[in-house]
């Protein structure tokens, strides 16, 4: 069977499977859960890849809603991934879409079941939580999770089809001020503000943000600060989100940030405890494997924007993938161009039966690009080249 009839049989196969698909993506929508909490959703898609004959394991890399589902055709490589993200914020639902791309990812999956036998290769759904929170995709790097895998696909919902866009390094930094109580009018004498001590981090930090490259983001939160005016506070909390164009610069910010901290813990003769999450890496752009998702994606009547260097600011765990393993995260439209993530105006539009066609799209079109890698051996070699000069660029 050519690639143009396997193509041919996998868009047949997810126009057959829409209303289970549908219905698949509306019940995550209705259900948002936060990262690591994903039970229901976690349950739901990896219960229809063990129907479809995959062999599911639970708990992957130490996380009780990770997943992997894999299914093998005539040989065991190459090894294509796909990649599912499902968790919703706090507060918004699925204002990101994740509803979408799991069913996308799903969609591909199931379409593709049908085919295996007559490909050489094998097919890996990966269901990583909490890509809102630390980024469960970290942990499945870690582990080994993509060590046999030949390319790594998913598809983010958007106002825009597009190749891709700038994606920084990003971390959190959590900073714990610990100082004494007192009574603020009695005996001030007696206290170590805490509060203090975090309000002069904010300081320093806002003093640093003069002296960053242009690519660098830098922002922070207060998330306890006292419990009484009439207190002196003995302790605060704050978290910043650090952001840089690659993870070289963004730890040169970190150290900055933290001397920010020691310092204004010193200053009001409070301590401090500083934690800084896993981070999640910029990410590394394939061409060669991002041109074969458009042409896919033009293939069904979508107009595909290039990758833009320039514009981004947003950060994904993919990126921490692309690090490994060839890879791309390409966009699918859902709405109009001004179209934002993480607002209501997002939120609304993931739940649209436009939305819903364009998860179907994508569907098809990872599974078609996934045909691609497994039927064209130049392809995967040109991808796997350019992987390989990256790697030896940093």
């Amino acid at each position: 069977m050519d690639t143009a009839e396997l193509k041919h049989q996998v868009i047949q196969e997810i126009d057959r499977l829409s209303p289970e698909l549908r219905q698949v993506s509306a019940e995550i929508y209705s259900h948002p859960e936060i990262g690591y909490e994903e039970r229901f959703a976690s349950q739901l898609l990896s219960t229809a890849l063990e129907r479809a004959g995959f062999a599911v394991q639970r708990g992957v890399a130490g996380l009780e809603t990770g997943f992997i589902g894999t299914i093998a055709g005539k040989a065991s490589s190459p090894q294509i991934a796909i990649l599912a993200e499902f968790d919703a914020l706090p507060g918004l639902g699925h204002a990101c879409g994740h509803n979408l791309i799991a069913t996308a990812a799903l969609g591909a999956g199931l379409g593709l079941r049908p085919l295996i036998d007559s490909i050489d290769g094998s097919l890996m759904i990966a269901g990583a939580p909490a890509e809102e929170k630390v980024g469960g995709k970290i942990a499945f790097v870690e582990s080994g999770v993509f060590k046999d895998t030949a390319a790594a696909l998913m598809v983010h919902p958007r106002g825009a089809t597009q190749l891709g866009r700038v994606f920084l390094a990003t971390t959190n930094v959590e900073m714990v001020f610990h100082g004494r109580s007192s009574h603020a009018a009695a005996a001030p004498e007696k206290g170590i503000n805490a509060l203090d001590a975090c309000i002069a981090t904010f300081s320093g930090t806002n003093a640093l943000k003069k002296h960053l490259r242009d690519d660098a983001r830098l922002h922070g939160v207060i998330l306890e600060g006292g419990t009484a005016a009439n207190i002196v506070p003995e302790r605060a909390r704050a978290v910043f989100s650090v952001r840089a164009r690659d993870r070289g610069y963004l730890e040169e910010i970190i150290a900055k940030v933290r001397a920010c901290a020691e310092a204004g813990a010193m200053m009001a003769g409070a301590s401090v405890e500083i934690s800084v999450m896993p981070i999640c890496a910029e990410m590394n752009f394939n061409r060669a494997l991002s041109d074969a998702f458009g042409r896919n994606a033009t293939a069904l009547v979508h107009q595909v924007l290039p990758i833009d260097t320039v514009v981004g600011g947003g950060s994904t765990d993919m990126g921490n993938v692309s690090q490994v393993v060839p890879s791309i995260h390409p966009f699918i439209k859902i709405g109009d161009s001004g179209l934002t993530p993480h607002t209501r105006e997002f939120l609304e539009a993931a739940g649209t039966d436009h939305a819903q066609r364009a998860m179907l799209d994508a569907a098809k079109i990872l599974a078609m690009t996934a045909i691609d890698l497994w039927t064209d051996a130049d392809l995967l070699r040109r991808v796997w080249e350019e992987f390989e000069q990256s790697r030896q660029q940093k």
